[in-house]
């Protein structure tokens, strides 16, 4: 809420929470007067002054008044808009020079009482953050979040102040350095060691000096609110820091031309982890052919391993690697070359990588890679793909290589000669999904893939979703389903329920036709957004379905000439028409499958993914099939793909009961597609009904139910199985009907 005070002009704001339904009375920070302040949907609501100050005060926080005074009013303090704008602005010029998105509205916390100390406030990116305690901002400190330029404030202080100019940060040294774990310990340093000097004591740095300037920025991020003479340095924050600003230097589109995602340190030493559990030796070489800043190689010096080697194209990356692993005690033999094209005087005993990703753009280099890895021909080249075969060059007989790689590889029907070939070359003897780590890249999944180079002793394939372990894969299981793709990441429930769905199954490419939309090629050119004409072909598209029906946003196929071949394939029948992007939803019981009819006289653009048939009753089913709550766990468990490709759908098992009966799934899911958009009792009852219709044509026996449903609706699941047990009891929905819920 924002008010003016009437006697020194000056323009407040509080929190809407602690007004409303209530009347206050509070003080103007600026000249001490007292405004009465009201909820405006009261009577009497108006802001109006009730003592005015005797003579302009400087500007200050005004302490909580003491408990008992002004009984009948509760008192509380308005914030000067004018000082905590001039902070937020400071704070949102150092965000956006760390590339952080910038925020323009402030919300301030309700007032803390504090119970073991001052409790602070500071701005960060943008954003007033807090209460945290002082212990709270050095941790923060230490992870690069807060700096010495970061502005803080407590009740007490008089204004904003910068983290160095805070009395308390002097007073905490000592007792930071007592308390720090052991182990953990960051060097007192002066900068001079790693040739830059503090910026008010050389001349301007020029802009030609890039690296320099990237080199002053990290080591003054991995400051930790030391604001004079030799710095206090936290290894990860210095390599965080020179990501950071790296990142920075080479823009969004650069770091992804490069395929540079940085690790952070906890999957770094996740990594290593699950390479030691999986055998490798604890007294032999390790090699990060990519290192970068060091964070692999740090996370295995902190695992106790000593004989370190690197190779990077940034010479700059592997002066911070150096730095930080000489703040740990540890040192390693960093090389600036291109680990594809040359390699350490000996071979590793175990090789730790984050290699880069994204596609190899450039067709020399291209062509060069595929002569030297023809596993790699079929499609688009991928970086981190070279690294998983040239990983297996780098290190000895026996020896293990643990890379960070997407889990595209595992499941794309295009690397299926890639997945030979690492099987013909090594043993899989772990992958863990670690999920999606990277801020910059919110979609790429990465997982930990694990290879012992053969010969090796034959094993099962540890398979694990961060620490939980899942089902193991034999070497013949992935042998045998290397060319379709793997689908390893299932408990041993999971894994009988998809055999069990597939063994009474065919694949729903032997039901109907599985097709893309139609591809204009110049949207702009060929697609307009209103109501078609007589003579002229409606579209639809991915906007426009929702679970069993259409809410159709109209557009227009202009100039059809060129695509008539495909308007004709399209026009004149149903098809169902699924979803090709699904939901970034959360939780669990989020539909990645939605489809919809469309009817004869709309053409389904390339946004879409359609299944057609001659059998309408078929199609119907279908409808409901694919939207049902098993054919959603099915689909969840073979990929991660935010790309529903027919590919993926021609493989989605279809009970061999539904092609030959199809008459009782296809009656629901007209009724469902009746009430589109509904989301009530009765729209829900009628989703259980056909989960409870979809389950039966499968024949699943009780326990695989109830494992589909547990994985389907989580936290949900006690509540959803007894709605289907409900269904299964009154198949014929009887009772549901006098009851009025389907």
């Amino acid at each position: 809420m924002q008010f003016g005070c009437e006697s020194c002009k000056a323009q407040l704001q509080i929190a809407d929470e602690k007004v409303r339904g209530r009347r206050l009375i509070v003080r103007c920070r600026r000249c001490g007067a007292k405004i009465a302040l009201a909820d405006p949907a009261l009577v009497d609501s108006s802001p109006r002054l009730i003592s005015a100050a005797k003579a302009p005060r400087p500007m200050r926080i005004v302490p909580r008044p003491e408990a008992g005074s002004e009984p009948e009013d509760e008192s509380t303090r308005a914030m000067d808009s004018d000082l905590l704008q001039r902070a937020l602005q400071a704070s949102m010029a150092d965000a956006s020079q760390n590339g952080a998105p910038q925020t323009r509205k402030l919300h301030f916390p309700p007032p803390a009482v504090p119970l073991d100390g001052p409790i602070w406030y500071a701005m960060l990116q943008g954003k007033q953050t807090g209460p945290v305690t002082w212990d709270d901002l050095h941790a923060r400190a230490d992870s690069g979040e807060v700096g010495p330029r970061t502005y803080v404030w407590r009740e007490g202080m008089s204004a904003w102040q910068r983290a160095k100019d805070i009395p308390e940060q002097q007073r905490s040294r000592s007792r930071r350095a007592r308390d720090r774990p052991a182990g953990d310990e960051p060097v007192r340093a002066d900068v001079r060691e790693l040739g830059i000097q503090r910026a008010r004591a050389v001349p301007r740095l020029s802009r030609s000096d890039g690296a320099g300037r990237r080199r002053h920025r990290a080591l003054d991020r991995a400051r930790v609110l030391f604001p004079g003479g030799p710095m206090r340095l936290s290894a990860d924050a210095l390599i965080a820091g020179f990501e950071e600003e790296k990142s920075r230097a080479l823009g969004k589109s650069g770091r992804r031309d490069a395929g540079l995602f940085y690790t952070p340190r906890e999957i770094a030493d996740q990594v290593v982890q699950v390479a030691l559990r999986a055998g490798a030796v604890r007294d032999g070489r390790v090699l990060d052919p990519c290192a970068g800043a060091g964070a692999f190689l740090l996370a295995a010096a902190r695992a106790g391993l000593r004989d370190l080697h690197g190779f990077d194209l940034d010479p700059e990356a592997l002066l911070v690697a150096r730095r930080a692993l000489r703040m740990c005690g540890a040192s390693a033999r960093l090389r600036t070359g291109n680990a594809l094209r040359f390699g350490p005087e000996g071979v590793a005993d175990l090789l730790v990588s984050n290699p880069p990703y994204g596609h190899v753009g450039d067709a020399r280099e291209r062509a060069s890679l595929l002569k030297r890895f023809p596993a790699l021909r079929g499609g688009e080249v991928d970086r981190y793909a070279v690294f998983l075969l040239r990983a297996l060059e780098l290190v000895r007989a026996g020896g293990v290589a643990a890379l960070l790689v997407p889990d595209t590889w595992m499941f794309l029907s295009r690397s299926g000669a890639l997945r030979e070939e690492v099987l013909r070359r090594a043993e899989l003897a772990a992958v863990v999904d670690l999920g999606k780590p990277f801020a910059s890249a919110k979609d790429t999944r990465v997982q930990a893939v694990v290879l012992v180079r053969r010969p090796a002793p034959a094993r099962r394939t540890y398979v694990a979703r961060g620490e939980t372990a899942l089902a193991e894969a034999t070497r013949a299981e992935l042998l045998g389903a290397a060319r379709r793709g793997w689908v390893v990441y299932r408990s041993r429930e999971e894994r009988a329920l998809c055999q069990a769905m597939e063994a009474a199954s065919v694949p729903l490419s032997a039901a109907c036709s599985v097709g893309y939309g139609m591809r204009t090629g110049a949207n702009g050119r060929h697609v307009a957004r209103r109501e078609p004409l007589p003579s002229e072909v409606g579209l639809v598209g991915g906007e426009d379905v929702l679970p069993y029906a259409l809410r159709w946003k109209p557009k227009t196929l202009l100039d059809p000439a060129p695509l008539r071949a495909l308007v004709d394939r399209q026009r004149g029948a149903r098809r169902v028409a699924v979803q090709r992007i699904r939901t970034n939803a959360q939780a669990p019981w989020a539909r990645w499958l939605e489809a919809a009819m469309a009817p004869p006289d709309l053409v389904c653009l390339d946004s879409l993914s359609t299944l057609a048939c001659a059998d309408e009753e078929r199609l119907w089913a279908l409808l409901a099939l694919v939207q049902s709550v098993a054919l959603q766990r099915y689909h969840r468990l073979r990929t991660t793909d935010v790309n529903v490709k027919p590919s993926a759908l021609r493989e989605l098992p279809v009970p061999r009961t539904l092609l030959e009966s199809p008459e009782e799934l296809a009656g629901l899911a007209r009724r469902r597609a009746a009430q589109a958009g509904a989301s009530g009792p009765a729209a829900h009852a009628l989703d259980r009904r056909v989960d409870a219709c979809v389950y039966r044509a499968f024949g699943l026996a009780a326990p695989l139910v109830r494992a589909s449903e547990q994985g389907f609706w989580a936290e949900r699941f006690d509540e959803e199985i007894r709605a289907l047990e409900r269904v299964v009891s009154d198949p014929f929905g009887t009772v549901a009907r006098k009851e009025g819920t389907a």
